[in-house]
């Protein structure tokens, strides 16, 4: 679920790809962004301290709910990874020259439940 304003927001960032901060697994605080380092990708801890809920800032990737200009729809495709296929995506983005960006100055709610 998303803060009311929030599409309006993301839109007036105009990047390549946005998303706003969502904790993937409540109260943990892992953000629905990751780090591309080396071959893989990573969530680099402290997570608040380099995912802060707060702010527009560049990351490698964006998960769960993202905005993406049109040439980023037309160019990148979702594909296989071991990861999963948000990796994949990510992949296709970075290789392609995009950015990806979190603008934590809207905050969704995952509705996450264990064992589901």
């Amino acid at each position: 679920m998303l803060p009311e304003g929030t599409l309006k927001g993301l839109i007036k960032d105009k990047k390549d790809i946005v998303g706003p901060w969502v904790d993937l697994v409540p109260p943990n605080g892992i953000p629905n962004c990751v780090t591309r380092i080396g071959n893989g990708f990573r969530r680099r801890k402290p997570y608040a301290q380099f995912y802060p809920q707060t702010g527009l800032y560049e990351v490698d990737t964006v998960f769960a709910v993202s905005l993406m200009a049109a040439p980023v729809f037309n160019t990148c495709t979702y594909k296989w990874h071991p990861g999963g296929e948000d990796y994949g995506f990510a992949e296709e983005v970075i290789n392609a020259g995009f950015h990806s960006w979190m603008d934590a100055n809207f905050i969704g709610t995952h509705l996450y439940k264990k064992d589901t």
